[in-house]
């Protein structure tokens, strides 16, 4: 009905409208804290990372303390009269405790010095995997069932890590995942294929005996001319990765 406004505080579960309306609630507030000059976030290239918004939560990444609380303080008095939200001050840690060893949030490891922060999210993740992979291949799954494992399970998980993450991901991480897919979808697997359709040989080649034989696959993806599975970057849909968080050339 959409004559009745919603009563319950914050977003209704299981409606796809609630959220979207919380969004634009709660940006002229987002707005105010970016363009905050006393606010200091976390600074990667020529751009500043303030807030990480998800639905009905905002988390605030900041550096000098001393000078960006009090200028947090400052814009949240006078926003929320306005707009209506409430901080919930009895149930939050409104006394701002530090935390020596950093905070987890949705997820999302975050490290008390942010240069560290890739490292503490990225291996327990590829270690997770890895430990998926070894479980999912004792069920002795079809090609198609390891694919569904990968789309459904993993690849969610990567990318979750990956567009969460305001910091660039070195290379290292991305060469470990594609070895564990390619790992997990070609072990223990022989795949049989004519010379001539792996590396175009012509058909006057193939009159030689020699290059009828087919030859045993062992690692796909070693180069472009032959047969390849995808990589995590090919996988990734339009926007899954932050733009900072990759290099612009070619990771191979």
């Amino acid at each position: 009905n959409w004559e009745r406004p919603f009563r319950p505080k914050s977003t209704r579960q299981g409606c796809p409208l609630s959220p979207g309306l919380f969004v634009i609630a709660i940006e002229p507030l987002a707005q105010k804290l970016r363009n905050n000059v006393n606010i200091f976030g976390i600074s990667m290239g020529n751009s500043q990372h303030k807030l990480l918004l998800y639905a009905d939560d905002m988390l605030l990444l900041m550096t000098q303390p001393g000078k960006s609380i009090p200028a947090l303080l400052e814009c949240i008095e006078k926003v929320m009269p306005m707009s209506g939200h409430c901080p919930h001050t009895l149930f939050k840690q409104w006394e701002f405790r530090w935390s020596v060893n950093g905070l987890r949030y949705l997820g999302i490891q975050i490290t008390s010095d942010y240069t560290k922060m890739v490292q503490a999210n990225m291996e327990p993740m590829i270690e997770r995997i890895k430990m998926e992979f070894g479980r999912w291949s004792r069920v002795r799954l079809t090609i198609w069932g390891k694919i569904s494992c990968i789309k459904m399970m993993t690849a969610p998980m990567i990318f979750y890590i990956l567009s969460n993450i305001p910091l660039h991901i070195l290379d290292k991480y991305f060469k470990d995942l594609d070895f564990l897919i390619r790992q997990f979808l070609w072990a223990e697997m022989c795949i049989y294929h004519p010379l001539k359709n792996l590396v175009g040989t012509t058909s006057q080649d193939c009159n030689n005996k020699k290059q009828k034989k087919k030859v045993k696959i062992t690692h796909v993806g070693v180069t472009k001319s032959r047969t390849e599975a995808p990589t995590i970057l090919h996988l990734c849909p339009v926007g899954a990765i932050a733009p900072h968080a990759i290099h612009k050339s070619e990771i191979y």
